[in-house]
């Protein structure tokens, strides 16, 4: 029996332990995406025991499941779902709106955002108009808004603008009738008016229809605690006299003065708020 040389049972270990190192180094260093070529490195058919005659086809066929996996973590990077923005949308607004939509719009021609679309965000809009080329009328239409950035609604518009409007028109009615005589139970410019009979007439011309006396006014309009031009002013509960709020701290009222009916400011006393619609 021939006798065996140094070194044969040293081969199959550096065989076996050398290409395993060197899967693993490169598995360190990719993060494990590099499965596919250390296994072609790891070649080298490890021992085989008699009780496992299956275990050399296990160790490829965790490899090729790992590689799969390590596939699909690449694809999945690969794949990233994109950020998408929601639009939004304003309807039309013009002189007179109010709400958030507006303070969009404020935000956009560069004006203090109060939700009020009054003279200077009407000449802010104009302006931006004027530089795209826009018909500078100082409404934010379909044209206007897909400018600035918004997708234009029509639905909901006069909703949206319909409380601004009502009050725009009691403003506007409330200025007419400024400078009449106060005269108890009056309620005609030229015949003069009490409190009562000037808040009556502003909204019968704003063709709005209210109660006569300021108790009837008060028992029909929904309180509010932050008012806003063109809702109502009483004092006491019952209230004792009523006015319209004006904004910023004022009010268009018929006093017992001899300036008869005028804008002037809130008086001190138990003021509670109300508004009609």
């Amino acid at each position: 029996m021939p006798r065996s040389t140094p070194g044969r049972h040293r081969a199959p270990r550096r065989a076996s332990v050398k290409p395993f190192m060197r899967a693993s180094l490169t598995m360190a260093i990719t993060g494990g995406l590099a499965l596919s070529t250390a296994s072609t490195s790891a070649a080298a058919p490890a021992p085989v025991s008699a009780a496992s005659p299956s275990a050399p086809a296990a160790a490829p066929m965790a490899l090729s499941a790992a590689a799969g996996s390590a596939a699909a973590t690449v694809g999945a990077a690969a794949t990233s779902p994109t950020l998408v923005l929601p639009t939004v949308s304003v309807p039309k607004l013009r002189r007179g709106s109010r709400g958030s939509a507006v303070r969009r719009v404020q935000r956009v021609v560069g004006v203090y955002a109060d939700g009020v679309f009054g003279p200077r965000t009407h000449r802010a809009v104009k302006r931006f108009q004027g530089r795209k080329g826009l018909y500078r009328d100082g409404i934010v239409g379909p044209r206007t808004a897909r400018a600035m950035g918004f997708t234009y609604s029509s639905r909901g518009s006069y909703s949206a603008s319909r409380g601004s409007a009502r009050s725009s028109r009691v403003l506007y009615h409330a200025r007419r009738n400024l400078g009449a005589r106060y005269r108890y139970a009056g309620s005609t410019y030229y015949g003069g008016f009490d409190c009562s009979g000037y808040v009556y007439r502003v909204f019968r011309n704003a063709g709005i229809s209210i109660p006569r006396t300021a108790a009837g006014i008060q028992r029909r309009a929904r309180r509010v605690y932050s008012p806003r031009p063109g809702d109502l002013v009483f004092y006491n509960w019952p209230a004792t006299h009523v006015g319209i709020y004006a904004g910023g701290g004022m009010m268009y009222d018929s006093g017992r003065s001899t300036r008869g009916t005028t804008k002037r400011r809130l008086f001190p006393g138990r003021v509670n708020y109300g508004r009609i619609g």
